[in-house]
């Protein structure tokens, strides 16, 4: 059996779901206890962004961002795959609406 080196400090998905509720705990409480898992937490919080950029709420989308960007900058690969493909996928797909 290969031993796993685990380095102290980076964010997984429990460590991603703490600093959710307390950085954005607006968007933490939007997320349905079902879709407790973190795809859908972060699909989640990538529709939360997008109702900002909507509402042209400059003061949430700059928050989200650098939370996001906090995150993404020590994460682990199961959350930075989750950023990727849950979150920056969302804009991906929206970007024909007129504010994106």
């Amino acid at each position: 059996m290969t031993d796993i080196v685990v380095k102290t400090g980076l964010i997984d998905h429990a460590a991603f779901e703490r600093l959710l509720i307390s950085v954005l705990p607006d968007e933490a409480a939007e997320i349905d206890d079902d879709d407790r898992s973190l795809h859908m937490e972060m699909s989640a919080l990538a529709r939360a962004t997008c109702r900002a950029i909507e509402k042209g709420d400059e003061h949430s989308i700059r928050r989200h961002f650098e939370f996001i960007d906090s995150v993404l900058s020590n994460a682990t690969s199961d959350v930075e795959n989750a950023v990727h493909v849950s979150y920056w996928r969302t804009f991906f797909l929206a970007k024909r609406r007129p504010r994106f």
